[in-house]
């Protein structure tokens, strides 16, 4: 019978505590009660829902006529003029459709002339399958609300115009119908609302290239900025598009949200008023409302230079949900010499000291190439007994068994019969393996760069700590946590976003960001040395 040390017990309590926290993203923002008339009122925007998302509302139906219909409505009981826009396209079986873009706008305040407008994005069309609650009548919803705020707003700069579109289930039709008939000159930004599910945090997940100033412009005023830009390089790659791919296109500037929670329930009769977590709505209301504020309070001059062709892209990822770390990419390589370096004397004085070898380190490299290999294996194994989840808890379910399996396949080649590894061993393993990765990942997947230079550094200076410093174990604790808190701050939510994002289809593929983290936090918590046990 043994016992674990108090020094451990607090390490590992520091590291749970840490791991909580850090999921703190992937979950959203609790709604607040309006203070005022110029506050989002989640009760108003949870109304609109009901009344949109009743039934199936595709385009050319009678359902979505109805829809229409109450969106002129409720703008005009804004006395924001609003106007349809009618016209037909070609489908992608090159059939006529007749589409029904509904505009309205906002005017600066009196004797302000702008020459650039913000123009906010949502589509109201379902598919036939389901009312459409999430997609898209939670970001409807969003933006009506978000436009009878403005209203109460003193002093706007520019105009802020409302789209709602038409036929973006049909492949994006409405957005391509406003852009074809549309002045484009007199636009500054987009600001995009989807979704592909029924809950979680908004998701900034999408803009455009040469965005570092307004990256910075969104982190300043966003309310709670969750956004990652990893997530905008994968999703460039993916066929899956919305509105803001026409947008985009079309050489506009702007910032594409959605949330992908319960994303079983996505195109389906289940995607109902009942099944859509307020939160997210009000995620998306607080963005809409927060950003749009923002970017018609500047000057022309000051949200010219927001947009402006000449700056280069931004690495952003969240620290904690309200606070976006953004710096420009061109750091990017400077930052991987850092790492580079750092590995290199870790390494070294890790070979004069003693804490280190070249059998070590060979076997861990054997252990952590088994691990890659053979986790995706294990979880391709089990996603054939699963299969895919038809429910938000048997989503659930299955991310936690496959999470489980990833952790307890590495930690076990990382650790059983560590005869001749030690924990520095494989600490040094992860920092080379990191390193080498990350000039592939600069090359390709810029915006995911991040992941591979902050959580390896200060393991590495964690690590380069324990052999220079006082062989005090409270000490160690401490420079322990340290080390560790990057890598759990930024691959926790990560690898839960990243399972939602790609869905369990893709699992053994996702699992490869587990085994890496896995080993990571490993390396960085086992640098004070082995685990005592008491007989």
């Amino acid at each position: 019978m043994g016992a674990v040390s108090l020094p451990r017990l607090v390490q590992c309590l520091a590291l749970g505590l840490l791991i909580v926290f850090a999921l703190r993203p992937t979950i959203a923002p609790t709604p607040r009660p309006p203070a005022s008339a110029a506050d989002f009122s989640i009760d108003n925007a949870l109304a609109h829902i009901r009344s949109i998302a009743t039934k199936p509302h595709p385009t050319g139906s009678a359902e979505n006529d109805r829809v229409r219909g109450y969106l002129l409505d409720c703008l005009q009981k804004l006395d924001l003029d609003p106007k349809v826009q009618t016209g037909t396209v070609r489908d992608h079986y090159d059939r006529p459709i007749i589409l029904h873009n509904v505009l309205a706008r906002l005017a600066a305040k009196e004797g302000v002339t702008a020459a650039k407008s913000i123009l906010l994005v949502a589509h109201y069309d379902s598919v036939s399958r389901g009312p459409g609650a999430g997609d898209d009548t939670a970001a409807v919803a969003a933006l009506l609300e978000t436009m009878r705020a403005l209203r109460a707003t003193p002093g706007l700069k520019c105009d802020v115009r409302l789209l709602i579109t038409d036929g973006e289930e049909m492949g994006l039709l409405g957005a391509q119908m406003f852009c074809a008939n549309t002045s484009l000159a007199d636009i500054a930004l987009v600001l995009n609302f989807d979704a592909r599910g029924t809950t979680g945090p908004s998701i900034m997940y999408e803009n455009a290239p040469g965005n570092l100033r307004l990256i910075r412009h969104f982190a300043a005023a966003a309310p709670h900025p969750v956004a990652n830009s990893l997530a905008y390089d994968v999703s460039r790659l993916l066929p899956n598009s919305s509105d803001f791919r026409v947008f985009r296109q079309a050489g506009l500037k702007g910032l594409n949200f959605a949330f992908i929670g319960n994303y079983c329930y996505y195109h389906t009769k289940d995607d109902t008023p009942e099944h859509l977590n307020p939160a997210s709505v009000y995620h998306d209301g607080s963005y809409a409302l927060a950003l749009a504020r923002h970017f018609a309070a500047l000057d022309q001059s000051a949200l010219a230079a927001v947009t402006a062709g000449e700056q280069g892209d931004a690495i952003y990822f969240n620290l904690t949900r309200s606070f976006l770390v953004c710096y420009p990419a061109g750091w990017v390589w400077f930052f991987t010499a850092i790492l580079f370096v750092s590995t290199i004397v870790t390494v070294v004085l890790a070979f004069r000291r003693g804490r280190a070898t070249f059998g070590g380190l060979a076997s861990g490299f054997a252990r952590l190439i088994l691990a890659l290999l053979i986790t995706p294996a294990a979880v391709y194994g089990l996603m054939l007994i699963f299969h895919e989840a038809e429910s938000p808890g048997g989503f659930t379910m299955r991310l936690i068994a496959i999470l489980t399996m990833s952790i307890v396949i590495t930690l076990m080649l990382a650790l059983e019969l560590r005869r001749r590894t030690t924990l520095t061993d494989l600490a040094a393993t992860g920092l080379i393996l990191f390193a080498l990765l990350a000039i592939p990942i600069n090359l390709f997947l810029p915006g995911g760069s991040f992941l591979f230079f902050w959580p390896p550094l200060f393991v590495a200076l964690g690590l380069l700590a324990s052999m220079v410093l006082p062989p005090r174990r409270w000490l160690g604790v401490a420079v322990s946590v340290i080390a560790v808190a990057p890598a759990v701050l930024l691959l926790t939510p990560l690898v839960v976003q990243l399972f939602t994002a790609l869905t369990l289809r893709l699992a053994p593929a996702c699992s490869v960001g587990v085994v890496l983290a896995s080993w990571l936090i490993l390396s960085a918590m086992g640098g004070w040395g082995k685990i005592r046990v008491v007989a």
